[in-house]
């Protein structure tokens, strides 16, 4: 369980990196991401609720950075963790 947890966390990273790091439109790299969870899903490596739970996850980042990136949110580089102000 816990190759399979280290496997899906460092898919997760690489995929939110690369979306930072590249001018790849955030719909592609979220159709990326789903297709590879579907193969973990398939292969046994994850259930189906797991890979919509870090599909979850990650659409809510790339919604957290395109927002940072349209000046809508405060980014505190103190604290990475923070959540969107609301605003």
């Amino acid at each position: 369980m816990t190759r399979t947890l280290l496997l899906t966390l460092g898919l997760l990273a690489f995929t939110l990196v690369g979306c930072a790091g590249s001018l790849v439109r955030e719909d592609d790299t979220l159709a990326g991401y789903r297709l590879e969870l579907a193969r973990l899903v398939e292969t046994g490596v994850l259930t189906k609720n797991d890979a919509e739970k870090f599909y979850g996850i990650a659409s809510l980042e790339m919604e957290r950075r395109a927002a940072l990136r349209a000046g809508r949110l405060r980014s505190e580089p103190s604290d990475p963790t923070a959540l969107p102000t609301g605003s």
